[in-house]
């Protein structure tokens, strides 16, 4: 195997902040409401720049803002956009779907009663509520000040976390490399060895050999895996390629059996409708070893443990199943599984391989979701546009 070293590489902080104005977002449907909340912010400023508001009248207006500007800093939200619960989906999709949790949310509503402010604070971590009765500059400008200092405060912890994250990871990179080069070059001097003395048995050494050379490689995607992870980084979809499902599956299951003796006796394989997809290969080779070790995480004590990969070729879409019979995911963790840097309880050691899962499922334009009976099964379901 041919070991590459990987080429230094800097880290620079990525900058998410506007060094001239703090972007607010006002998503409101009346036009009265958007042209005071623009005057209002007119008028302000903190830590020495303006704020610029920008405009959106619906949730569909908002999703296109949200994906083409990644430095907002705070939206105002009326939580009774364009019904009752249109709001609630639009901090939905900021939270679970871009998993975003870096932007500040100050909600605004003219239904104090009918508002479940703890409960949605709780959820999806709101910064303030205001209620149309008081909105007033004095209000909305304490509201407004306290979570941009929270946003401040985030990026500038987050930036840092990242950094030296990343620093570690590619020390971690550097030191494997190394590793990969010393098990090469003792493979070569093995070779040298077996050709002067031929007789000699000197295959058990080999096979040892090419174990480390294997897991040197596999600790290496690993290691890449974190960096995505922190980073945060979108798949460069000029790397994607047809590829066949149960193929990769056979090869990531190959590839996980050296950190797990038995790892192999646990799966049950149904590829009758196999299929492929379009997308990158090594991206996905992550998710599956994400969900193996998960899987296998809580199955190596439980003798009858299985873990079933099902294929399934549908009209619109195909769709890969893989299901375990482990302790399972209970009710009030399965809705923030897929959560970034977050604390799971049990499931401390899935969050951020489950959330890059996320990213990437949805960088091949599918999906991955999570059903659980908790106690007795848990299953990830990801779904694949059809290859055209």
């Amino acid at each position: 195997m041919k070991v590459q070293v990987p080429e230094m590489i800097t880290i620079k902080p990525k900058v998410t902040i506007d060094d001239k104005v703090w972007k607010v977002l006002v998503v409101d449907d009346r036009l009265s409401v958007q042209k005071a909340t623009s005057l209002l912010l007119g008028k302000m400023s903190y830590a020495g720049r303006d704020f610029k508001t920008i405009e959106s009248y619906s949730f569909t207006d908002s999703k296109e803002i949200l994906g083409e500007n990644d430095d907002i800093a705070l939206i105002i939200l009326d939580v009774h956009l364009e019904g009752n619960d249109i709001g609630l989906q639009m901090m939905h999709y900021i939270r679970r779907e871009l998993q975003n949790d870096n932007i500040r949310v100050i909600l605004r509503t003219g239904y104090p009663t009918s508002f479940p402010e703890e409960a949605i604070t709780k959820m999806y971590h709101i910064d303030g509520c205001l209620f149309e009765e008081e909105n007033t500059f004095s209000k909305l400008e304490f509201e407004i000040i306290g979570a941009i200092q929270t946003y401040r405060k985030m990026l500038s912890i987050n930036n840092y976390l990242q950094g030296f994250a990343s620093s570690v990871a590619l020390e971690i990179r550097n030191s494997l490399s190394m590793f990969g080069l010393n098990f090469s070059t003792i493979k070569n001097e093995l070779f040298q060895f077996k050709k002067m003395h031929p007789n000699e048995n000197i295959e058990a050494f080999a096979d040892l050999i090419s174990r480390g050379m294997h897991i040197c490689k596999r600790s290496d995607m690993i290691v890449d895996l974190m960096l995505r992870n922190i980073r945060k980084e979108r798949i460069d979809k000029k790397s994607f390629r047809r590829i066949r499902m149960s193929s990769i599956i056979l090869q990531t299951i190959d590839d996980f059996a050296y950190s797990s003796e038995h790892g192999n006796d646990k799966f049950e394989l149904d590829f009758y409708q196999d299929f492929k997809f379009r997308g990158d290969e090594n991206s996905f080779v992550y998710v599956l070893f994400n969900l193996f070790k998960n899987a296998l995480f809580y199955l190596v004590n439980k003798p009858h443990g299985k873990i079933q990969i099902r294929l399934e070729r549908g009209g619109d879409h195909n769709t890969l199943y893989f299901k375990d019979n482990g302790v399972g995911i209970s009710k009030d963790r399965l809705s923030s599984i897929f959560d970034g840097f977050r604390n799971q309880g049990e499931m401390d050691n899935t969050g951020l391989g489950l959330a890059f899962c996320k990213r990437v499922m949805r960088d091949f334009g599918g999906d991955v979701t999570c059903q659980s009976d908790y106690g007795h099964w848990t299953q990830f379901v990801l779904t694949f546009p059809k290859c055209k």
